[in-house]
């Protein structure tokens, strides 16, 4: 799952649903809520997925406009300290968790609170698109105290296979940004 990934965040939804379905095929839609548990560093990011799981993903390289993220551990909840230990090992900025108590969403949410992690719960509402080997959502994103955006982003194994369909569909002069740094924005916002 080593993709490289493109994502632009306040999109016209009817301009780049049309953009997307001249270039790819839908491929299914899906809602869920997840919540980002953030820290300063946006490379690397812990999410709770619809309250199931807790993952870990983080941008391990930069390919000119593009970026490759990387799952670096999964686990269902709820979970021991020691399961969750060990899912993401040592170094990944896991907060200390008690090592024989399972722990659901609330207490995941209450121990990553505690280390300093700011919880973000985000309602997304996708629509995929596949063509090849490259893929797109097209997603209406809610954010806890934020207005409604739209969000496109393309995914493929490579810069090269990005680059011509990120042009056809209208991203080339937007900027890249991922949902962790879109995310922390909103936390902390630039002084003007």
């Amino acid at each position: 799952m080593n993709r490289v990934e493109y994502r632009a965040f306040g999109v016209d939804p009817k301009q780049s649903r049309k953009a997307l379905m001249a270039e790819l095929t839908i491929s299914g839609h899906d809602s869920r809520c997840d919540i980002y548990l953030l820290l300063a560093k946006a490379s690397s990011v812990f999410k709770l997925r619809d309250g199931t799981a807790l993952d870990l993903k983080r941008l391990v390289e930069r390919h000119h406009r593009y970026e490759q993220w990387e799952p670096s551990g999964c686990c269902c909840l709820p979970a021991t300290g020691k399961d969750l230990r060990v899912a993401f090992g040592r170094g990944s900025g896991l907060p200390e968790f008690d090592q024989d108590r399972h722990h659901d969403q609330q207490a995941v949410l209450h121990v990553f609170g505690a280390a300093g992690f700011h919880a973000v719960p985000v309602v997304k509402h996708r629509t995929r698109f596949k063509q090849g080997p490259c893929a797109a959502e097209l997603t209406r994103v809610d954010a806890a105290g934020h207005p409604e955006t739209w969000t496109l982003a393309i995914e493929g194994p490579s810069p090269d296979s990005l680059h011509k369909l990120s042009t056809r569909i209208g991203l080339s002069t937007t900027a890249n940004v991922s949902y962790p740094e879109w995310l922390g924005s909103r936390i902390h916002p630039e002084p003007h």
